[in-house]
């Protein structure tokens, strides 16, 4: 419910709502979770086309979808975006990060979002250690298919024989062929 495309159509109905003109200029970070997303590549290259003057306001879904670390989305918006001239609508909210009426409840927003992916990430990881001390293998017992466990104690290993049918499906993905 909160991938790309739904991501997409928030942004491109308040593109709409708000009349702004979309600059074709997109993001996609695709780093999960709350420890290393302004770390990525793509983050850098937002921020330095905000600096460039290549935008003045960044479209954003979800706010808990940004970046599910209230520090660094701090950082980002005030010290970043906003030195940069460039505001932030978060759209599900329909705030902007430069509203001073918006502030309390975007900050609540940011510090909602890192504590469920703090949560969740516990929660996984309690589950993966549950399953090495039950089964005795790391993540369970049977590996993912184009994946094979070999060895003692045992590692997983890329299945040569049925790896080409794995890349074949993910090839039809990337093409939309799902």
């Amino acid at each position: 419910n909160f991938g790309p495309d739904a991501q997409r159509e928030q942004q491109d109905r308040a593109i709409a709502r708000y009349g702004l003109v979309d600059t074709g200029l997109t993001w996609s970070v695709a780093a999960s979770g709350w420890t290393s997303a302004w770390l990525t590549p793509a983050w850098q290259a937002m921020l330095a086309a905000a600096r460039a003057g290549a935008f003045d306001i960044l479209v954003v879904g979800y706010v808990s979808r940004f970046l599910r670390n209230l520090k660094q989305t701090l950082i980002a918006v005030e010290d970043q975006l906003h030195q940069a001239g460039v505001a932030v609508l978060f759209v599900d909210e329909r705030l902007l990060s430069s509203n001073p009426d918006d502030w309390e409840q975007f900050v609540r927003e940011a510090q909602e979002a890192e504590s469920f992916s703090r949560k969740l990430s516990k929660r996984v990881g309690e589950g993966y250690a549950a399953k090495r001390r039950r089964l005795g293998v790391p993540g369970g017992n049977r590996a993912p298919y184009g994946i094979i466990r070999v060895g003692k104690p045992s590692t997983m290993r890329i299945d040569e024989v049925t790896a080409p049918t794995v890349r074949h499906a993910y090839e039809l993905a990337a093409t939309g062929l799902t």
